[in-house]
C-alpha cells in the first residue's frame, strides 16, 4: 500500500448526520412514529439518484413525502430536514491537524443548493475551499457503487492505493476497499481522530498533546 496522499471526507455521516438520520429524527413532527418498512427501499433507492443529480431536491422531498406518508408539504420537509444537518461537533478540528503534505477533499452526496444553505457551509468551506469540493451531482456517473470508488482517484489524478476514503456507511466502505480505493469508517469524531493517528496522518504535536481514544 502506498503512502496516503489524498484524503475524501464523505459528508453525511462523517461531516454531517446522514441523510437517514436526519428523516428519522424528523419524523415524530410530522406524527410518525417510524418509517414504513414498504418505503425504505423506495426512499433509500432515491438517495442516490439525489446524489448523482438524476433527481433533483424538489422531487426528492416530493417523493418522500409521499412514500413516507406525511402530511405535510415537501417544502416543510425540506426546510425541517435541513435543520438536522448540522455540523458534527468535532469533526472540522480532526481535519485541522490533518498533515499539510496530505490534501483534502470534501465529497458532497448532496444537491450543491441544499449544501450552500446549510447554516455550517461558511464553516466548512474555510477548511474545504471550493477548489477542494467534489459535489457528485456534477460527476455524471450512472451509479454510486462502485464507480464512485474510480471516479474519485481519477478526479484528484492520484492512484487509488495513494488515497483514503473516510465514510460512515459500513457498506460503502467494504466496497471501496473490495474496488482498491482505501477506507475506514468513521461513526463519531473520536473515530476519526483514532484512524488518522494510526494512520500517522495527524501533526505531531496533536499526538503528543491529545489522548487516543
Amino acid at each position: 500500500m502506498g503512502e496516503t496522499r489524498v484524503l475524501f471526507f464523505w459528508t453525511s455521516g462523517v461531516l454531517l448526520p446522514a441523510l437517514d438520520a436526519a428523516v428519522t429524527e424528523i419524523l415524530p413532527s410530522f406524527g410518525i412514529a417510524g418509517i414504513n418498512p414498504a418505503a425504505i427501499s423506495r426512499y433509500r433507492e432515491m438517495r442516490d439518484d439525489l446524489a448523482l443529480g438524476r433527481i433533483d431536491g424538489q422531487e426528492f422531498c416530493q417523493v418522500a413525502v409521499r412514500s413516507l406518508g406525511i402530511e405535510g408539504s415537501p417544502e416543510l420537509f425540506l426546510k425541517r430536514m435541513l435543520s438536522r444537518l448540522v455540523l458534527i461537533p468535532g469533526v472540522l478540528d480532526a481535519v485541522t491537524r490533518v498533515k499539510a503534505e496530505v490534501d483534502r477533499w470534501l465529497v458532497v452526496d448532496l444537491p450543491e443548493a441544499w449544501f450552500k444553505e446549510l447554516p455550517s457551509s461558511q464553516e466548512v468551506l474555510l477548511h474545504f475551499p471550493p477548489e477542494r469540493i467534489i459535489c457528485l451531482e456534477d460527476s455524471r456517473l450512472l451509479r454510486v457503487l462502485p464507480d464512485v470508488f474510480y471516479y474519485l482517484p481519477n478526479r484528484v489524478q492520484v492512484p487509488s492505493e495513494q488515497c483514503l476514503l473516510l465514510d460512515s456507511d459500513i457498506k460503502r466502505t467494504v466496497h471501496s476497499i473490495n474496488h482498491g480505493l482505501p477506507a475506514a469508517v468513521v461513526i463519531n469524531p473520536e473515530r476519526l481522530r483514532r484512524e488518522l493517528l494510526m494512520r500517522r496522518l495527524i501533526m505531531q504535536d496533536y499526538q503528543i498533546h491529545q489522548r487516543p481514544v
